[in-house]
């Protein structure tokens, strides 16, 4: 059974504060702190921390949670893709590339794409094409007064930045090519269970996240 992973960290500035840490997956700065990360999505502690903090909203506010769970769990493992030697690393970003494609590609509700997961969980997906560019939007921009807005952006921002494995999952879906992202301003609401970080260390996450 996959556990997270916890690591350590004191990186100091000049002045004797302790600096911002750059996490290895999104880029996005966060304090040094020691704690856990996922065991096979690239992270630092501090990402994973904030990422567990916009969940423990959702959790709290069932308004948030229907709106918002899908597309968050989707969004941080788009942007923490992992070690591209390790398949379930591998699988994770086709997977919720698959699920976002549903609900921002498609119209689809975030139940339906759950179930897309499901559907997906034992396919065996190519090496991942090669990624570049900085992303603009990550878990470090989901704000507690625009949750629901900035979660969609920050969906939107993860899905776009994958598309090259549009054509792939439509073949793995044996669907046609969908409607641009941009026909749908908003995405659609619907349910997903998904767990907190430290319980969702293993390939549950992917493909039973819900």
């Amino acid at each position: 059974m996959s556990r997270p992973r916890r690591v350590r960290q004191r990186v100091c500035a000049a002045d004797g504060m302790h600096a911002a840490i750059s996490c290895g997956g999104c880029g996005a700065h966060f304090p040094p702190v020691d704690g856990p990360t996922h065991p096979y999505m690239t992270g630092s502690p501090g990402c994973w921390a904030a990422y567990g903090a916009v969940l423990a909203r959702e959790y709290q506010d069932p308004v948030l949670f229907r709106a918002s769970h899908r597309l968050t769990v989707d969004a941080y493992a788009l942007q923490h893709p992992g070690d591209p030697a390790d398949g379930r690393a591998v699988r994770s970003v086709w997977l919720h590339f698959a699920a976002l494609d549903a609900i921002l590609g498609r119209g689809r509700t975030h139940a339906q794409a759950t179930a897309l997961l499901q559907q997906l969980a034992g396919t065996d997906f190519p090496a991942l094409p090669a990624r570049t560019g900085a992303w603009r939007l990550t878990a470090a921009d989901i704000t507690v007064s625009g949750h629901v807005a900035d979660v969609e952006a920050w969906a939107r921002e993860a899905y776009a930045g994958w598309r090259g494995l549009l054509g792939a999952t439509m073949v793995a879906l044996n669907l046609p090519a969908g409607p641009s992202p941009a026909q749908h301003s908003r995405a659609s609401t619907g349910g997903c269970t998904g767990r907190l970080p430290e319980r969702c260390g293993r390939d549950r996450l992917a493909s039973r996240c819900r």
